[in-house]
């Protein structure tokens, strides 16, 4: 990949990730698309930098001064008094809407439901205040998530997040017909051609495009625009935070209310940095370095090592 791109103009953003998905074959999915990622985020961060602006501000602007985020529990232990206690302290935290995981499938057999269902009756106990969403990272099968949701549609679940595969589309349709709690998925949907029959078919109500997986921020936005006249909400997976709180930023608070915000791994992750973005009584104040305003902080760093790969 990288002798293809030397030599091209770096400002070219949308010229490039065309080259990039369409002179190989497996640019679609899979490690190459999170490349191509990498490398269409990087060059928004130049342009960024060039520029001397931040890159929502590059994409259109943005209408918010701080943007929410929901907490992202994942990490968190299930065991007697550790829901509730977590629930009510993100609560006091400002974080007006909560995900939880659940640790249990079709395979640990009715205990294993019981638990699931458990889950959530101990989060809304705690969180009749917040917003809740539970993800089951597509480990269940359909009759499986019809008895979950006909058990627990009375809690109002704000969205049930990937209970089956990406290619399971019959099963998101049949699902989608027998229950009321919105159904989420997306961060394995890597393109506009596989949201699209989601779209169509009218099976999400919130799509979850990683901007870090999907083919970085140009593709990111281009999925966001596509969800829009389906009146789908898009609330970008957060396995990383700096491109998925830029593109929110700068798309309508309708379309994108929020950002994901992995509140026991995030901050570790960016550990290095200075003054990377957190939450603050429930939202991260607007970025306003140029880029994506990453800054490492020398102080934290112990050794330094170049490492240059050609291929």
């Amino acid at each position: 990949m990288a002798s293809g791109l030397l030599g091209l103009n770096p400002m070219a953003n949308g010229y490039i990730w065309d080259v990039l998905q369409r002179t190989n074959r497996h640019s679609r999915h899979g490690t190459r698309k999170i490349a191509m990622s990498a490398v269409d985020n990087a060059l928004w961060d130049l342009r960024g930098r060039l520029m001397g602006v931040p890159v929502w501000q590059l994409l259109g602007g943005a209408g918010r001064s701080q943007i929410p985020a929901y907490a992202s529990t994942h990490g968190t232990f299930h065991s007697d008094g550790e829901v509730e206690r977590t629930a009510e302290e993100l609560l006091d935290e400002g974080y007006t809407a909560q995900k939880w995981f659940f640790g249990d499938g079709p395979a640990q057999g009715p205990e294993g439901m019981e638990r699931n269902i458990a889950l959530v009756e101990r989060t809304r106990a705690v969180g009749h205040r917040s917003a809740l969403m539970f993800d089951a990272f597509m480990s269940w099968d359909l009759p499986y998530a019809r008895a979950w949701c006909a058990r627990v549609e009375h809690l109002r679940p704000d969205w049930l997040e990937e209970p089956f595969p990406a290619a399971a589309v019959p099963a998101f349709a049949q699902l989608r017909s027998s229950t009321t709690i919105p159904l989420a998925a997306g961060e394995h949907l890597y393109d506009r051609y596989d949201l699209l029959p989601f779209l169509q078919k009218g099976l999400l109500s919130v799509v979850q495009v990683d901007p870090e997986w999907c083919g970085g921020v140009t593709e990111a936005v281009r999925m966001c625009a596509m969800a829009e006249p389906f009146g789908v909400q898009v609330f970008p997976h957060g396995h990383g935070i700096h491109a998925a709180l830029h593109v929110v930023a700068s798309q309508s608070p309708q379309l994108c209310p929020s950002v994901e915000y992995l509140y026991r791994f995030t901050p570790e992750k960016h550990h290095f940095e200075v003054e990377a973005p957190a939450p603050k009584g429930g939202a991260i104040p607007l970025p306003t370095r140029p880029g994506f305003g990453i800054e490492i902080d020398e102080d934290r760093v112990e050794t330094n090592k170049e490492v240059f790969a050609f291929s």
